[in-house]
């Protein structure tokens, strides 16, 4: 609880210095009362003068919220600018937030709960590496079909090359992506079960270690696996760099834009 605290920039101390123990005060994030009081060993917090408290699935939805009012248009523009291959909409559909106090991004995900599951964030100044919430467990990414799944699923690399695949995606079809190539936890299997899955992972050889993963996993489920082979003659920049050699959907998409 402490190292997700951290990394959402909320800082707490124990309620006695001398003697840490398992209740922690601060600053709370939606107030700024000093009355955020936060138990370690249950993973819950509240906040008197905001009268609201939960665990930290709450507390990632409503930090979340909170800054997904605040965004505009212009501030989705804005991303898109610096990441090609990203439309607006596709950011706006997968509820992309602005954290304007600490001049980052909020990435949210949801599997079929009220509450997110996990919050990641980049600074775009830094990077756009996505960095998850610690302590949370990793999940697919399927910011569109949060509950179930369409009869066929395609199945990218990460966040950003199913961004760049939202807007071309074909009616009746669901995308979701895992947290890297050689990334498929056994739970991630029965939302596969009797679904057609479309493999379109890297054209590297980890994307080609996930493919045979994902095969093997999912065989005895899926009705049926299909996986794109990237034609050897077939040649495309990286959207970030041009002098170099494009290997995945965003570097696709943005090539054909």
């Amino acid at each position: 609880m402490l190292d997700l605290l951290n990394f959402h920039k909320i800082e707490v101390l124990p309620t006695r210095p001398s003697s840490p123990n398992e209740q922690y005060k601060g600053t709370c994030p939606f107030c700024g009362s000093e009355k955020f009081f936060v138990n370690v060993s249950k993973q819950t917090w509240d906040c008197k003068p905001c009268a609201v408290a939960g665990n930290q699935y709450t507390l990632l939805t409503m930090l979340h919220d909170r800054c997904l009012q605040k965004t505009t248009d212009a501030h989705l523009q804005g991303l898109c600018s610096k990441r090609k291959g990203i439309i607006p909409g596709s950011l706006k559909a997968a509820k992309f937030a602005w954290d304007d106090s600490h001049r980052r991004w909020l990435v949210p995900y949801q599997n079929g709960s009220e509450f997110l599951n996990n919050l990641g964030a980049f600074y775009p100044d830094t990077g756009f590496k996505i960095f998850k919430s610690p302590g949370m467990a990793l999940k697919l990414y399927r910011p569109t079909n949060p509950k179930t799944l369409e009869e066929n699923v395609i199945i990218v690399e990460g966040e950003w090359d199913l961004l760049a695949f939202l807007p071309h995606l074909p009616e009746g079809y669901s995308i979701v992506a895992v947290p890297g190539a050689m990334t498929f936890k056994p739970e991630f299997i029965p939302a596969f079960q009797d679904r057609y899955v479309h493999l379109v992972y890297d054209r590297d050889d980890a994307g080609k270690s996930g493919i045979s993963k994902a095969v093997r996993l999912l065989g005895p489920v899926a009705k049926g696996i299909n996986y794109l082979q990237w034609p050897e003659e077939f040649h495309f920049p990286s959207a970030d760099d041009s002098t170099k050699p494009g290997k995945d959907v965003r570097d696709l998409v943005s090539h054909l834009s």
